[in-house]
């Protein structure tokens, strides 16, 4: 590489020089970090690196166990990278011939059946304040399909009145503003209205979900901790899955949406902008429908 800047810096010049969400922006300097972290442990230069290196990383990215989806990811940050420095007139595009893998044609997470959604909803006690919080999320979670980051960034001014409906407006993945929106269903409305009445000194900028701890209230519910009680609630269930995780209640969405109403109605619900990528769900409903086995247990009623 041809540069007088140590690899701090020219990290920092990276980092700096990628126009995309700063969420984004984090994301590909942590992973070019662990690239030259790896590089480091394994007594290469950092001003050496040849195609060589990032094939062996590659490899020992796999051996690791890491997913497709992750190895994916990383690989394409390197060659961001690589053409970046190239750009510059800093190295050569050494990472342009590395062939990234095939993406998957299913998701690796996995939606919860109708039965597991229903039972996790009525298993939550709703007796206190962070019960009826709990609930008011994974019922909104559920019936809209949302990410977690956009509940995430949900304000009570959100939820607006809209051609005769509540509907509740949203920053959708990869955007800043708040232009999208979801309609509310029944239980989802009095569930929101029911936690909501619990709390007080509300502001319209008040965040939708809040903290209730003693020594920390009122603050935005944030993604990680919402994780945690999506794994406490499953737990409690008997759902040990690695494959559910929070984001599956955006799968099951889909699933059922797709079960009850088709796929164009799903891509809407989803918000996507192909069609192709509302497919890859069809695996998970194709196989909730192998699991139900109707024609197995028709002939097997008759034998």
């Amino acid at each position: 590489m041809k540069t007088n800047l140590d690899i701090t810096e020219l990290l920092d010049h990276f980092r700096a020089d990628q126009d995309v969400m700063p969420s984004t922006r984090k994301q590909y300097y942590n992973v070019i970090r662990m690239f030259f972290s790896w590089c480091y442990h394994n007594d290469i230069a950092w001003q050496h690196v040849g195609i060589a290196h990032i094939i062996r990383y590659k490899d020992q990215l796999y051996e690791g166990g890491k997913t497709t989806r992750t190895i994916r990811f990383y690989l394409i940050v390197i060659k961001i990278f690589w053409k970046w420095l190239a750009n510059n007139g800093i190295d050569k595009d050494i990472a342009e011939s590395i062939r990234l893998p095939r993406r998957s044609v299913t998701y690796s997470k996995k939606p919860l059946t109708a039965e597991q959604m229903k039972l996790f909803l009525q298993t939550i006690d709703r007796s206190n304040q962070i019960g009826l919080r709990n609930y008011a999320l994974f019922v909104l979670l559920f019936t809209t399909g949302l990410r977690s980051l956009s509940v995430e960034s949900l304000n009570i001014a959100d939820i607006k009145d809209y051609h005769g409906e509540k509907v509740l407006w949203y920053q959708n993945k990869g955007y800043r503003q708040k232009d999208e929106f979801k309609p509310l269903t029944d239980k989802c409305l009095e569930a929101i209205n029911d936690y909501l009445l619990t709390r007080n000194n509300l502001k319209e900028s008040s965040p939708l979900f809040a903290t209730h701890a003693i020594n920390r209230s009122g603050y935005r519910l944030t993604r990680q901790t919402m994780r945690l009680i999506f794994r406490k609630h499953l737990k409690r269930n008997g759902i040990e899955d690695k494959r559910i995780s929070l984001h599956s209640t955006r799968h099951t969405f889909a699933v059922l949406t797709l079960k009850s109403s088709g796929i164009y109605e799903a891509q809407i619900g989803l918000n996507h902008k192909s069609a192709d990528t509302t497919r890859i769900y069809i695996h998970n409903a194709d196989e909730n429908i192998i699991l139900e086995n109707k024609a197995g247990k028709a002939i097997d009623n008759m034998i």
